[in-house]
């Protein structure tokens, strides 16, 4: 649901509506704000503070600016400030948390603090920095201190255009199942970077290639690249706090049994294929790391016994 039907649910009225709007703004005291439209949309003003949420006790922002460009909503959250901007950051976050704005559907939020005073400005970095960080991650929210802005058409296109999916260079699925050893390793070298480098990856698209990779582990009888197993060892680690499908965790305890098969206890040293014969010792580490992984969710179906001796 998009805010304007929840407020309207709520019974809350807009302060300002206009089909065509070519500027917003907002004063308080010596602070003001001011939103350009370019070219005039369709766009609606709401006073928060003491209006959609009332009293002392609770932290907020003064007032919400929503925009309208086709069928997509852009909203803009507004305090204005003399020059405590850590406390208007506070106010901002309190009411992005609010029920009302929780959780709605937006192509794009931004969070302004505009401030008649603020001589070190040019001073706080890492602080304010943190916070916009923060916004982006948790809220999905562009945090600035700012008194104007200029919103236009071509804006919304390109966050649209961004958010489009976009196709891979090549068929991940593909050059997994070529059966050539420098597609798999590029396959799952993609994957791997990109599962690295997410704050919060889509769990069900690492699981997905992550069955592809025991699979392809399964089918080739461990004839796979070492790389297969890097990958399998960080999606157990990454995806630790959520619940990994049953399909993943019976493939991830019968991949271990198979390696364990490989094992000759007199040597003491794995029967690998030529291709990663050489690569003994970084197998046996991610073995282990994926049997530790398991055993620490209570999802491991073996022999404790054979790891923990390993």
């Amino acid at each position: 649901m998009v805010t304007l039907d929840n407020l309207k649910d709520a019974g809350f009225q807009e302060d300002f509506h206009s089909e065509r709007c070519n500027k917003m703004s907002c004063t308080e005291k010596k602070s003001s704000y001011t939103l350009s439209l370019k070219p005039a949309m369709e766009c609606w003003k709401f006073q928060v503070d003491e209006n959609i949420i009332k009293g002392t006790q609770y932290n907020k922002c003064d007032y919400l600016f929503v925009v309208k460009e086709t069928d997509d909503y852009a909203e803009i959250f507004v305090e204005l400030k003399g020059s405590d901007w850590k406390h208007a950051f506070d106010q901002l976050e309190a009411t992005l948390k609010h029920k009302l704005f929780n959780g709605n559907d937006f192509l794009f939020r931004w969070a302004r603090v505009a401030i008649h005073s603020c001589p070190s400005l040019n001073n706080i970095g890492t602080e304010k920095d943190k916070r916009i960080a923060e916004f982006k991650e948790n809220y999905h929210c562009d945090l600035a201190i700012k008194n104007s802005d200029i919103l236009s058409k071509d804006y919304f296109k390109g966050i649209k255009d961004n958010r489009k999916p976009k196709k891979d260079r090549f068929d991940i699925s593909g050059y997994l199942y070529s059966g050539d050893v420098s597609k798999i390793n590029t396959a799952i070298g993609v994957l791997y970077r990109k599962l690295y480098a997410s704050k919060n990856p889509d769990m069900d698209d690492a699981l997905e290639k992550g069955v592809q990779i025991l699979s392809l582990l399964q089918d080739k009888k461990n004839e796979a690249t070492y790389s297969c197993l890097r990958y399998v060892e960080l999606c157990l680690q990454k995806l630790k706090p959520f619940a990994v499908n049953d399909n993943f965790v019976q493939l991830s305890n019968s991949m271990l049994v198979s390696f364990q098969c490989l094992y000759d206890a007199d040597s003491g040293i794995f029967t690998l294929p030529e291709e990663i014969a050489d690569q003994e010792n970084d197998v046996r580490t991610s073995l282990l790391s994926i049997y530790t992984s398991l055993k620490t969710s209570c999802l491991f179906n073996g022999d404790d016994n054979f790891w923990e001796k390993l």
